[in-house]
């Protein structure tokens, strides 16, 4: 990846902050900030949540990684698909936190393992 011809910017969906790496050729990479991993005693493994509707917009737009900020580590990160997230749904493995706003359906939050 040639650093002379990478392009950044600050960008937001629904309030979460990231930063967008464009990268010859056709590279898209999302650095998001992940403040709360939780530890997950069945797997033994630290676990993050990703929102959906971000996950969904990354898919949309071909984002072909993540880096994940977690501490002082930059973890690379491969979005899921839309069938790995299907997956997940049948599997449970996210959680519905209920909306900010009346009359709107619940946030989905999909768990991850790092």
């Amino acid at each position: 990846m040639p650093v002379s011809e990478t392009k950044q910017f600050n960008k937001h969906i629904w309030g979460i902050r990231f930063e967008e790496i464009l990268s010859p050729p056709d590279y898209l990479i999302w650095r998001l900030k992940i403040n709360n991993p939780f530890y997950d005693k069945n797997k033994g493994r630290y676990q993050i949540g990703i929102n959906e509707k971000l996950l969904r917009r990354a898919i949309s737009e071909g984002v072909k990684e993540f880096r994940l900020i977690v501490g002082q580590k930059e973890i690379p990160f491969k979005p899921p698909t839309e069938k790995e997230l299907k997956v997940k749904d049948r599997k449970k493995e996210f959680e519905d936190k209920p909306s900010l706003f009346e009359n709107s359906s619940p946030l989905r939050i999909y768990h991850f393992i790092i």
